[in-house]
């Protein structure tokens, strides 16, 4: 019997790994725009390939609650780079980085280890056709999660393999902010007298890229809530389990599934305690997955019958 125990137990915990879901409505939780000034503000990226002075990028505090990232879209034009198409553009993200001089490059965000690259955010694309402010590049990030990140601050940092690309600079940020470390002034990948790389510009009104960084919410924030508020015990069951909810919680129906999926129990809760006796006395033995269904919200834990 010990072992047969032991062997669900272990079946158990791998079935019961759950991923996070995601919601599908995005949400804009940074985005600056263009002041309209017309003039040809921007931040050329060198053609050196893959080195610390391709890399320009923008600090932004984001805005809203959603923190999957799925999309950033960077509103860019060429200049004099004929053969430009094909060519490959990256897009990384960093946090904790740090602030330098009014126009140096030394601590750069990405450059000589400065910063921390979040996990999953290097994306490229190849480019096929000549970014320009009507048509910017957009790049699909993989669910990035920056839910962690409590100063709600990261570094969209990118680089490309061609020279002369120019991130629209000197945007108004109209959803979320500048990074409050940085003073208004993006993170620069070159000194300021040089032409190919970016500019700093300190204490300037506004002189952040054009970008707009979309994000989605994590669905299961609620549910692990929901997870806490109910407890069922014991946990493996004889015959008879005890299911509690705590009292902020509105039980409606508790079901109770095989590993194939079929329903083998069911049990409405409305109109009753939020403690109550689930009788499987008549399930086989084996591990059954148990639906709890509330008004805040459906959950399920996974049991087993011995």
């Amino acid at each position: 019997m010990r072992n047969i125990y032991l062997k669900l137990m272990v079946i158990a915990l791998i079935i019961g790994v759950t991923k996070q879901t995601y919601s599908q409505d995005s949400e804009v939780i940074y985005e600056a725009i263009d002041n309209g000034s017309g003039v040809a503000l921007g931040v050329a990226i060198s053609s050196a390939d893959n080195g610390i002075g391709t890399f320009s990028g923008d600090g932004v505090q984001l805005a809203g609650t959603a923190r999957i990232i799925n999309q950033i879209t960077i509103s860019c034009f060429v200049t004099t780079d004929t053969a430009f198409i094909p060519g490959e553009f990256t897009v990384r993200l960093y946090t904790d980085c740090p602030v330098t001089g009014s126009s140096g490059s030394e601590g750069m965000c990405g450059a000589d280890g400065a910063g921390s690259l979040i996990e999953g955010s290097e994306v490229t694309i190849n480019l096929t056709s000549a970014p320009t402010a009507a048509n910017p590049i957009v790049i699909d990030m993989p669910n990035v999660d920056i839910s962690s990140e409590t100063d709600d601050t990261i570094w969209v940092m990118f680089n490309s393999q061609r020279d002369n690309i120019n991130g629209v600079l000197n945007g108004i940020a109209m959803t979320g902010s500048d990074a409050l470390t940085e003073i208004n002034a993006f993170s620069s990948c070159s000194t300021a007298s040089t032409s190919s790389c970016a500019r700093r510009i300190i204490g300037a009104a506004s002189n952040n890229f054009v970008v707009s960084i979309s994000a989605t919410e994590i669905l299961n924030t609620g549910t692990e809530k929901l997870s806490n508020a109910v407890t069922l015990f014991p946990n493996p069951i004889y015959n008879e389990a005890t299911v509690s909810f705590e009292d902020t919680i509105s039980p409606k129906m508790v079901n109770v599934y095989d590993v194939t999926g079929k329903l083998v129990l069911h049990k409405y809760t409305y109109n009753l305690e939020n403690n109550f006796k689930l009788d499987m006395t008549n399930l086989k033995s084996g591990i059954y997955f148990m639906n709890f269904e509330a008004e805040e919200g459906t959950i399920t834990k996974c049991i087993i019958k011995l």
